[in-house]
């Protein structure tokens, strides 16, 4: 959504498929674990500096299930935003 000329704005549903931990190395004992993924939310928000560059703020909201026990991936990003 086009908030302003420099703003913008976005929602979204977010689902990630074959959610997995791996650890190697000193955590080469977690060895892989294999997670449920569930339907998540993301929200974005972009800035615009000029008409080919802008800066982004991503919220994203969801869990995993493995053994029955939720486990949160909430995360949050910034992004550097270049149009060509």
């Amino acid at each position: 959504w086009k908030v302003a000329d420099n703003v913008r704005l976005g929602a979204g549903l977010r689902y990630a498929s074959d959610a997995k931990l791996k650890g190697t190395g000193v955590a080469s004992n977690i060895g892989t674990t294999k997670f449920d993924s569930n339907l998540g939310f993301v929200l974005e928000g972009e800035y615009l500096f000029a008409p080919g560059f802008g800066v982004s703020l991503r919220v994203v909201q969801e869990k995993f299930t493995y053994r029955g026990v939720d486990v949160k991936g909430d995360h949050i990003g910034v992004g550097i935003n270049g149009y060509f």
